[in-house]
């Protein structure tokens, strides 16, 4: 259970469950490969979980964001340390489209940043720290780059 006891989904569980550096659902590109297999609001939950409200106190972000293979357009909203996100019916002046794994990589913490970006932007208030063990992000990113050289 997630903020607000919202169930965070499978991936998030994954993430969540303590485990080992060694164990491959945590490290390897399951874990990746879970967070892309995820619904959109699952992984958009977790982001809320991820808000350190005390990085976020002081910021006021809103932009709209939709996902290839999923309808609906969501509207992200951080104030007074909070992460909301409602259903938006058209993009706003600040839109983002995102893959599913663009969109896993962000909640990840493996998206290159970007100054302009509203994403990279909302990246430094989130807290990751106590999720992933020293060199996770590494492994992750290892085994997406191994991920999408097959694909090609």
């Amino acid at each position: 259970m997630g903020a607000a006891g919202h169930d965070l989904g499978p991936a998030a569980r994954t993430l969540h469950s303590g485990a080992r550096p060694g164990n491959r659902k945590f490290l390897g590109t399951t874990i990746a490969q879970a967070l892309a297999a995820a619904s959109v609001d699952e992984n958009l939950q977790f982001v809320r979980y991820l808000v350190d409200p005390r990085k976020a106190e002081a910021q006021r972000q809103t932009f709209t964001l939709a996902v290839v293979g999923d309808s609906p357009i969501r509207r992200l909203e951080l104030r007074n340390g909070v992460l909301m996100i409602t259903e938006a019916d058209a993009a706003a002046s600040t839109h983002l489209a995102l893959t599913r794994q663009e969109l896993a990589a962000f909640v990840l913490g493996t998206r290159v940043p970007s100054a302009a970006d509203a994403l990279s932007q909302l990246d430094r208030v989130l807290d990751r720290s106590h999720l992933m063990p020293a060199g996770a992000v590494e492994s992750v990113m290892k085994g997406m780059k191994a991920g999408n050289d097959l694909e090609q």
